[in-house]
This record gives C-alpha cells, sequence and structure tokens, in this order.
C-alpha cells in the first residue's frame, strides 16, 4: 500500500515540476510578445496589460509551488 502512495507522490511532483516550468515559459513568451506588440504599436496599454499579466502568471507559479510543498509534508 505504501508503494502505491509513494508512486502517487512521484506521480504529483513530476506533474507540479512540468506545470510549474510550463508557467516560466509562458511567462518569458508573454514578456517577450508584450515588448514586440508594444514597439509595434507604441501604445502604453501593452505595459499595463504586460504587467497584469506578468504578476497573474507569477502569483500563479507562487501558488502552485506553494501548495505542491504542502502536499509534500
Amino acid at each position: 500500500m505504501t508503494n502505491k502512495i509513494n508512486k502517487n507522490k512521484d506521480l504529483n511532483h513530476s506533474i507540479g515540476n512540468v506545470i510549474i516550468t510550463f508557467h516560466w515559459f509562458v511567462l518569458i513568451g508573454v514578456i517577450i510578445a508584450s515588448i514586440v506588440l508594444w514597439q509595434m504599436s507604441k501604445n502604453l496599454s501593452f505595459i499595463i496589460l504586460e504587467i497584469c499579466v506578468t504578476l497573474g502568471i507569477l502569483f500563479n507559479i507562487y501558488l502552485f509551488s506553494k501548495e505542491r510543498l504542502r502536499k509534500q509534508e
């Protein structure tokens, strides 16, 4: 029974790492896309949008990491 629990923890840990890595790639992509769009349009709203989206993604990474660490204990 404990072997099954350990496999579930390992699987959850692996899935958690994949999700966090995916969020980091999305964050980098959003920052690059926002800078390119801002340079193309010279519109201040892209800077505001970039800040909001970046903070949202960072907050999601923080919450998911915190939840994953809490479940490991």
